[in-house]
């Protein structure tokens, strides 16, 4: 009996446990910690994660326009879209930074497809945003965009928080360096970008134009980034003709035959002036002109800041 009603009091606190930890924490990380109580003690484990990171562009110069009740609904809807795509696909969600989300995938728990898992979330969320763009213009509302960058490598992920808070949380260079990626896309006026790492993973899942090699701030390595466009075989006539004039255009820039470059980016550019990648290009080869002498990595785009 006695034994019976300790198991029954264990339950109930379990149980008591579980509610109160999943109101504020992932179902699957509240599972590990009663699995694992050990886990809860401050400090982390090193895992190999992929790092997730969106934001709202312009969502600041869209708040100031608005009531901050309106502002405040408008943010919920997405980050409850998001959210519920992101735990859909396996992730886990870090943190909200204002409109801004952190997620990753890999811990505690690891799928084999978490690569996948992440990009594919990606591309849901910014199908999403579509769908949440047209109800806002029936509103008579300004649409809004999206920035998201994602990286693959090793963090130290477990309770970084402090002995009185529990903080289930990673950190390290892969996560500085998916939420850089996240601002990059300014750079190409793009909406996901991703790194060669995350892309070794995915197979022939996803449609992806290669960007080039950059160098966030702070950081002397560069990385191979890549436009994450679509899910195959979602593809069409326009879309495979901007990639496959874009890496023509990419390729003369390589070798170093800029007019040539600045003429297949000039052609893109006439057939669709929106390409932010093409316009980045052609300006940079016509910035390399002006230069005497081209010096070791003056192929790599160096962010200067954050």
């Amino acid at each position: 009996f006695a034994f019976a009603y300790s198991y029954a009091t264990e339950g109930r606190e379990r149980r008591f446990v579980r509610r109160a930890f999943s109101q504020y924490m992932d179902t699957r990380i509240v599972n590990h910690i009663l699995s694992n109580p050990e886990f809860i003690k401050p400090g982390g484990q090193k895992r190999k994660i992929t790092v997730f990171f969106t934001d709202i562009a312009g969502f600041t110069t869209l708040a100031e326009s608005l009531p901050p009740e309106q502002t405040a609904r408008i943010l919920h809807t997405i980050l409850n879209s998001f959210t519920e795509i992101i735990i859909g696909n396996g992730g886990i969600i870090d943190k909200y930074i204002g409109d801004a989300i952190m997620a990753f995938w890999g811990a505690p728990l690891k799928t084999g497809r978490d690569e996948i898992n992440a990009c594919r979330a990606s591309i849901q969320c910014s199908n999403a945003l579509d769908e949440i763009n047209r109800s806002f213009r029936k509103d008579g509302l300004n649409e809004i965009n999206i920035r998201i960058g994602i990286h693959t490598g090793e963090a130290i992920v477990g309770n970084l928080g402090s002995d009185r808070l529990f903080d289930f949380t990673a950190i390290g260079d892969t996560v500085n360096l998916a939420s850089r990626l996240e601002g990059a896309n300014k750079i190409f006026k793009t909406r996901i970008m991703v790194t060669e790492e995350t892309l070794k993973n995915t197979g022939q899942a996803f449609l992806t134009r290669e960007l080039g090699l950059i160098e966030v701030k702070g950081k002397a390595k560069s990385v191979r980034i890549f436009e994450l466009i679509s899910g195959r075989p979602d593809t069409d006539p326009k879309t495979n003709e901007i990639i496959t004039l874009f890496h023509e255009g990419l390729e003369l820039f390589r070798e170093q035959r800029l007019d040539d470059a600045i003429t297949v980016f000039d052609k893109l550019l006439q057939r669709f002036p929106d390409d932010g990648a093409a316009k980045f290009y052609r300006d940079r080869c016509k910035s390399l002109h002006q230069e005497m002498e081209l010096t070791d990595g003056w192929d790599i785009i160096k962010m200067t800041s954050k």
